[in-house]
């Protein structure tokens, strides 16, 4: 069968005079073809089929939901009790051209293409890559959303991906779009499968009733058969070939905000290279066949306990959320939400935070307005001021390893403490000795005063040296322990000259 296109122009060429050889030239086509065109005329136009029999759309659509989608019982109602001679395969067909009935198999073009209907399925999956995040190279997680026929897409990643993460995921992706489709095609990860494989899956009962509510169910592929979810396995070559290259990211936000930017409106307006549709004018062909999402989506939470620390913080995942409140020990009860953790003591909710992003750790959480000072640790309380000054007054090398010290975080926990046991250990040093095994301590990225002490050992031995490495030390330095030393250990001497006329103009009793 010719093109009606094609049969047209023949028509119009040959009855402006022009042979049929050249027509067959200038169409590229048999000049038999030709031939056969004009001998048939426009007997070979297609007829439009007319149905023998019209079925009422709307009640066709109230019997298929009264009838919940079993076909065998729709027929049963429409031929016994309204009446309606119509065949099975009839009935089907016009079902499917109202987009009432999917096929549970997958139907394939002659070629063996999968052909995909309007509002049947999309696909979920994930996929690790390596990224530099701020100049540190990590690996995350990349979780994406495919619709299968329209190719809208949704992408976000994430360090750890569990279960709460991909009913998270799922469930900002679809509110994004608003729709969804009625299957939602995955791998058999543990994440939503319970056991089984392929169509003998069971999945959690989590996710089921999840899905249930946002007007999908999940079907997992067989075994070996990753090609039937070809469309996402394209998604993630096209991260790797087209987002990642030639973009730099400061953090995990950064990385996740331009991965939205790049999967919502660069690729929902771009044509595709093969087809050249355009992903966000199929969706407005197809929305007509998704499941509309109601006004209100209450999103997925999972519960923990936390109890207080002495501070009146809860902590989740290394961050610290203030309570009101002076309880000390006191079991909170924590509802996560996908940007949101809101603090229950009992029934009454008593914090509500934003979420901290995941590549963040010890930030301190608390409401605007309060005002809470950090507490430091008992034994570094203690300013450690004036034994850094009179340390670097004994060289500039010793200046030099304490502006890299201040420098370079995460070496020293508590500074203080370092301070005063490394100014102790330079007063059982000469001067010379200690400069030199601070120099090799920075130089070889030491921290640790018991390190540097066997640095100036190793300088001892290797060295000649005539100065005087060790001083006497004292033969019982328990006083230095004692809180009135503290105190006192860097006081000026007292200035007795009040106290010279206290007795002038006395007599003497003599």
């Amino acid at each position: 069968m010719h093109k009606a296109e094609t049969r047209s122009t023949v028509l119009q060429l040959f009855q402006r005079g022009t042979t049929k050889k050249e027509i067959a030239r200038l169409l590229n086509i048999d000049v038999k073809t030709v031939r056969s065109i004009i001998r048939k005329g426009d007997n070979m136009a297609k007829k439009k089929r007319t149905d023998a029999v019209v079925i009422d759309e709307e009640r066709l659509r109230a019997v298929y939901q009264d009838c919940k989608g079993w076909m065998q019982r729709v027929y049963e109602v429409l031929t016994e009790e309204d009446k309606l001679s119509i065949g099975y395969s009839t009935l089907t067909r016009r079902c499917r051209e109202l987009g009432l009935s999917l096929d549970d198999k997958d139907e394939r073009s002659v070629d063996g293409e999968l052909l995909v209907k309007p509002g049947r399925e999309m696909q979920h999956d994930t996929s690790p890559f390596w990224t530099e995040l701020g100049g540190i190279r990590r690996k995350v997680v990349a979780s994406g959303l495919y619709y299968r026929y329209c190719k809208i897409r949704f992408v976000k990643f994430y360090f750890s991906f569990d279960r709460f993460h991909m009913k998270c995921f799922l469930f900002e992706g679809l509110t994004y779009f608003g729709y969804s489709a009625h299957e939602c095609w995955i791998d058999n990860t543990n994440l939503a499968v319970l056991s089984g494989t392929g169509k003998r899956a069971v999945m959690v009962p989590e996710m089921a009733a999840f899905g249930k509510n946002l007007g999908f169910k999940f079907c997992a592929h067989e075994l070996n058969h990753p090609d039937r979810k070809a469309g996402k396995e394209r998604n993630f070559f096209t991260l790797e070939t087209n987002f990642f290259p030639g973009r730099k990211f400061k953090d995990l936000t950064d990385l996740n905000e331009q991965a939205k930017e790049w999967s919502t409106e660069r690729y929902f307006k771009r044509p595709h290279s093969k087809t050249k549709l355009i992903p966000a004018e199929v969706f407005e062909i197809e929305k007509p066949h998704l499941n509309c999402l109601p006004e209100v989506c209450l999103p997925p939470y999972r519960e923990r306990d936390r109890p207080t620390d002495r501070k009146g913080y809860v902590t989740l995942r290394a961050n610290y959320y203030w309570v009101p409140g002076k309880s000390i020990r006191e079991m909170m009860k924590l509802i996560e939400t996908p940007d949101r953790l809101k603090i229950y003591r009992g029934h009454e909710c008593v914090a509500n935070y934003p979420i901290v992003a995941a590549d963040k750790r010890g930030e301190k959480m608390r409401p605007e307005g309060v005002s809470i000072v950090p507490e430091r640790p008992q034994h570094d309380r203690i300013n450690s001021s004036e034994e850094e000054k009179r340390l670097r007054a004994i060289s500039q090398s010793v200046a030099e390893y304490l502006d890299w010290l201040q420098s370079t975080k995460g070496l020293v926990r508590y500074r203080n403490p370092f301070i005063r046991e490394l100014y102790q250990c330079s007063k059982r040093m000469t001067p010379r000795l200690f400069s030199d095994a601070l120099e090799q301590a920075r130089q070889h990225g030491i921290a640790q005063v018991d390190a540097i002490v066997r640095i100036a050992d190793i300088i001892l031995r290797t060295q000649d040296s005539a100065d005087t490495p060790w001083l006497t030390e004292p033969t019982c330095d328990d006083y230095m322990n004692r809180k009135t030393f503290e105190e006192g250990r860097f006081s000026e001497e007292p200035q007795l000259s009040m106290y010279a006329d206290l007795f002038e103009g006395q007599k003497d009793p003599k």
